[in-house]
């Protein structure tokens, strides 16, 4: 059945595969979706120039040139599959939509979603169609370069947030392009991956209704309809309604141009060095097949070099072994390597990771002097398993961030109308003094110290090291843990703390730097803590306030550890020096005793915390006399071998 201007067509019975809208050849269209229990259903194709009106829900989108509508019949269907191939004029845009007595069903393949374009306003189902893309891989000009997880320093970041407070100073503010205007800046960093935040098609407008017994706080960005006031946003992505092989079409500066700006992002990192993960949240029960085929989609359309995903829906082995997917980066909470690889074939060659609170947690209470916590760092320090890669990080989403882990004791997430009852109380943070914000000198020169030594913790350990945007220059969500729903200054990154706290900006950039210069720090391999090569020294040995004896009791909050450069060759004759790093957490100063250093060598000081002997990377060094060194209350200082 045809309406309006539409002529006579010939079906054509289709493949079943792939799921979704596309073109299979010149001027013929493929439909395919499983429709499971919904034989009546009719598949409407439209196109032309839509009319921008407001609709109810009970009204469906209008157009004024064309629209076609053909029932599902079994004899197009390949069992739940059905599949029909229709001949288009390829020089039209073509817009569609499954409907079943009045109401819309939703293609979970479709590549561009319309009717989403409003960020934060509500869109029912029957207000939403899909666009047919053409995608066209001779277009594709960036060229990728593998990065191993031993040279990786990923960037986390959020696609509106990171760029929509006006001090970002981009012209296209919270969007894709807003993000290839911070490339010059992201490289400064010495950052050569980065992580978007969900960014396919999501619902953001949450229905809160269930809250209504809480009062919701008047800073919460309302959404487009500001009469509902049992709604909120879901501003990090996490939902339920999802078109995961869809680019939110709201995070681009033209939103019908959002799989192009979306591409052109992808193209623009590739082409300054910068790999691009892309993080997926499966909705609870999410078809397998779905999943492995929406990776695969990323892979070869926007040319994605890995994924985040949750493991709830899809077996640890599915994804691991998937041939399409073996080049691509996964990570996931806990890859068990024994399921993944059965017969015991582990491929030397890493692309799985384990990304979890585990490092967060330990360096955390680590920092802070909690007891019993030395033991637990020396084992986050040094992970690195055969297998899979490990990521590190001091915040990320569902945390504190770097600046508020120091400032504040616990979580305050008032603002999100759930009475502070949501977000963790487990936040390993201490406020150094004071409760937020303070003119106080001497919280404030602790706080200082107190970061500069979670960056040493963080960029001198074994695994992949992750910063989240903003925590580089101090960013502040007000101590608010959990700000799933604050589209505002909470979560945008306010650009102007680069000047405010360069201090964190400039050691951040000499510690990555300085990692990428000693793959002492970065090794291929697990450090085995034994002399296997017979040059006198184990690869790694732990150590108390007298060397070859760490202090693992519950009171201890002192450390040293010997990174020995023997088993980090440069070249045939050449290898990394010794490095040596004291770790002092208690409240107050402590003498450690220096390891001998190689015959005819010496130590030397290469960065220390405290305030009043700072010493910078890159400063030159500080020649050590004598055997021991007094490390001051809550320092951390690395020693390398002259």
């Amino acid at each position: 059945m045809a309406k309006g201007r539409c002529k006579s067509i010939q079906i054509e019975p289709g493949t079943g595969y792939p799921l979704g809208a596309c073109w299979i050849e010149q001027g013929k269209i493929q439909f395919s979706i499983s429709l499971m229990e919904e034989p009546d259903c009719k598949l409407h194709i439209l196109s032309g120039k839509i009319k921008r009106i407001e609709y109810s829900d009970s009204e469906f989108p209008s157009y004024n040139e064309q629209e076609m509508v053909i029932p599902v019949d079994e004899k197009y269907c390949i069992g739940d599959v059905f599949s029909i191939i229709v001949p288009l004029e390829e020089d039209k845009e073509w817009y569609y939509y499954y409907e079943k007595n009045g109401a819309v069903i939703s293609d979970t393949y479709a590549q561009q979603i319309v009717g989403r374009e409003l960020w934060g306003k509500p869109v029912s189902k029957n207000q939403i169609y899909h666009k047919v893309k053409n995608f066209d891989l001779n277009q594709r000009i960036s060229s990728r370069t593998k990065i191993s997880f031993q040279e990786l320093l990923i960037y986390r970041l959020h696609v509106r947030g990171f760029t929509k407070d006006p001090s970002s100073g981009v012209k296209e503010k919270g969007t894709y392009k807003g993000v290839i205007e911070k490339i010059p800046y992201i490289k400064s960093l010495g950052i050569n991956a980065v992580e978007l935040m969900p960014c396919y098609e999501f619902s953001e407008v949450k229905d809160c209704t269930w809250q209504k017994n809480y009062p919701v706080s008047s800073s919460i960005t309302r959404p487009y309809f500001q009469e509902q006031e049992d709604w909120k946003l879901n501003y990090w992505g996490y939902a339920q309604d999802n078109f995961y092989f869809a680019p939110k079409a709201s995070y681009a500066a033209v939103p019908d141009n959002c799989c192009n700006e979306f591409r052109e992002m992808v193209d623009a990192l590739h082409e300054n060095g910068i790999e691009v993960y892309m993080e997926f949240y499966f909705a609870f029960n999410t078809n397998q097949s779905l999943i492995i085929d929406c990776l695969h989609f990323w892979q070869k359309y926007y040319q994605i070099d890995g994924f985040k995903v949750n493991q709830e829906w899809i077996p640890d082995k599915l994804l691991a072994t998937d041939p399409v997917l073996n080049q691509a980066k996964l990570f996931t909470w806990d890859w068990n390597i024994t399921n993944c690889y059965p017969d015991g074939r582990v491929p030397k060659r890493k692309h799985l990771a384990d990304y979890n609170d585990q490092f967060m947690n330990a360096a955390r209470r680590f920092l802070k002097g909690d007891e019993e916590q030395v033991l637990s760092f020396t084992n986050v320090f040094k992970n690195n398993p055969e297998g899979k890669a490990v990521i590190n990080y001091l915040s990320n989403t569902g945390s504190m961030t770097l600046m508020d882990m120091v400032s504040y004791d616990v979580k305050h997430n008032e603002e999100n109308g759930e009475q502070n009852q949501d977000g963790t109380d487990y936040n390993f943070s201490w406020n150094c003094g004071v409760e937020g914000k303070t003119r106080k000198k001497s919280v404030l020169e602790l706080r200082k110290k107190q970061i500069r030594n979670a960056l040493m913790l963080l960029f001198f350990s074994q695994g992949v090291p992750l910063l989240v945007a903003g925590d580089e220059f101090g960013n502040s969500q007000n101590g608010n843990n959990n700000p799933y729903c604050q589209d505002n200054k909470i979560t945008w990154l306010n650009w102007n703390d680069q000047n405010k706290n360069s201090w964190i900006l400039e050691f951040t950039k000499k510690c990555i730097q300085f990692r990428k210069q000693h793959i002492l720090f970065h090794r291929t391999e697990q450090l085995k803590g034994m002399d296997y090569i017979s040059c006198g020294c184990p690869d790694i040995s732990f150590h108390g306030l007298q060397t070859w004896y760490p202090d693992y009791t519950n009171y201890s909050r002192t450390l040293g550890i010997l990174l020995c450069g023997q088993y980090a060759k440069l070249s045939r004759n050449e290898f990394e020096k010794d490095m040596y790093i004291a770790y002092n957490f208690h409240w107050e100063q402590h003498a450690f005793s220096l390891p001998n250093p190689a015959k005819g060598k010496k130590w030397a000081v290469l960065v220390r915390t405290d305030l009043e002997n700072e010493q910078e990377l890159g400063d030159g060094f500080e020649p050590v006399s004598g055997k021991t060194y007094d490390v001051p209350a809550r320092t951390v200082i690395m020693f390398i071998e002259t």
